[in-house]
């Protein structure tokens, strides 16, 4: 067979076999129940009819039942027989709807046949409000969206004045899987596994627009594509490498990690692109579950913060005068610099050719000092002695530090020398 014999056959036997039964209450849904074996196939004999003389002795009760009223419409003649027919539905049962509308089209000559006179495809059409609890929407969307032609549907009028919308089962099956494709805000961070915050972070890099087509289809409740977010995901782990060190997951990558929300966006960037890869073993779970090298984070955060110049951490380190010192002659603008905000407080970027052109002009006393073997305080009583005054000194506690000699005030003094 073609199909499974279904749940209800059994319903579906005792409806044909009380069809044909007159009660003694004269209402249709009263026929008594068989007590025994004689009772149950004297009952069940109109059915043997039916199902040996196919399709004739079938399409002679509906004729007849067709031919008992002078109702207008078909639906109303056949009455509540051909509603509970309706009601078994299925592969099972296509035959019998279809030489019932077979019948319906060649007998009745009343104003409208009604659902009864439809093809037998319209088997495969819901109405709005059966499309609507199968799509747990409300069933006014659905008529709204057949009549502005959003979605494919018909209109019919029933026997009774009403019209009813009628949309297709593949519709029906299309819209579903679209609402299951395209989920709303928070399914999607749960999907990505991140927080609020990082989501911001990640809209305002502009990953989040990737997954927002600028077409959505037709009554679907969410706006982000759940296939395009795993294809962005599963496009990133496969670029997956292995790494030495200490890895950071994206979950840890948040204002907790570091206050600067540029480089985070920045770092976010740089994941998207591919500019920094994941760790192998590490892609087998959600976006925020990708691990990435903590050097390359820590590399991209710096640099966003101070470019490719230099800290005064760093500027210290490499001429060996203290960052101390180093600071004050940025504040003093005595070194060009760049600022930048930095946990709270301002930090500051010296280019390398800004620590050139200082070390053209100015040279610290201790450094000449060491240079001639002498100490920093006997060689600046040397230099007044002879008009030569130092800049760029500030006190610390009760010491004063930083004292810088202007190489041309030293040129100055030796050509007078000379």
């Amino acid at each position: 067979m073609a199909f499974r014999t279904p749940e209800d056959i059994g319903e579906f036997v005792y409806f044909l076999a009380s069809a044909e039964v007159e009660t003694e209450t004269g209402k249709q849904g009263k026929t008594p129940l068989p007590k025994n074996l004689a009772e149950a196939t004297l009952f069940l004999e109109p059915v043997f009819s039916t199902f040996c003389d196919w399709p004739t002795k079938f399409e002679c009760a509906v004729s007849a039942r067709l031919s008992n009223s002078g109702a207008p419409t078909a639906p109303m003649r056949l009455g509540k027989w051909y509603q509970r027919l309706n009601s078994f539905d299925g592969q099972a049962y296509n035959d019998f709807h279809a030489t019932l509308g077979k019948v319906v089209q060649s007998e009745f000559d009343g104003a409208y046949a009604g659902g009864a006179g439809a093809p037998s495809d319209m088997r495969n059409w819901v109405s709005a409000a059966e499309a609507a609890k199968i799509l747990h929407i409300r069933a006014d969307r659905l008529v709204d969206a057949v009549a502005k032609k959003r979605i494919p549907g018909k209109k019919y009028a029933s026997g009774f004045g009403h019209r009813h919308t009628m949309i297709h089962r593949d519709t029906v099956a299309e819209i579903a899987q679209d609402r299951q494709r395209f989920i709303d805000k928070t399914t999607a961070r749960e999907v990505l596994g991140i927080s609020r915050k990082q989501y911001d972070l990640l809209a305002e890099a502009g990953l989040i627009a990737r997954f927002i087509p600028e077409t959505l289809p037709s009554l679907v409740d969410g706006q982000y594509d759940s296939v395009a977010i795993k294809r962005f995901v599963d496009d990133i782990s496969s670029t997956a490498v292995e790494v030495d060190g200490a890895t950071v997951s994206l979950k840890e990558l948040n204002l907790r990690f570091t206050t600067d929300a540029a480089a985070l966006k920045e770092v976010f960037c740089r994941i998207s692109d591919g500019g920094l890869r994941p760790t192998m073993g590490s892609t087998d779970g959600c976006f925020a579950g990708l691990r990435f090298s903590s050097k390359e984070i820590d590399a991209i955060i710096a640099d966003v913060r101070h470019g490719s110049g230099l800290t005064i951490q760093k500027v210290a380190q490499l001429t060996g005068w203290k960052d101390q010192c180093v600071a004050q002659w940025c504040k003093q603008g005595l070194i060009q610099h760049e600022e930048f905000p930095h946990a709270g407080k301002v930090g500051r970027s010296i280019s390398h050719e800004a620590l050139c052109i200082f070390q053209m002009e100015y040279v610290p006393v201790s450094t000449l000092a060491g240079q001639l073997g002498t100490s920093a305080r006997h060689l600046m009583v040397k230099l007044s002695d002879i008009g030569i005054e130092t800049i760029g000194a500030f006190q610390d506690g009760t010491a004063w530090r930083g004292h810088l000699l202007k190489l041309s005030d030293l040129a100055s003094a030796l050509k007078a020398v000379t």
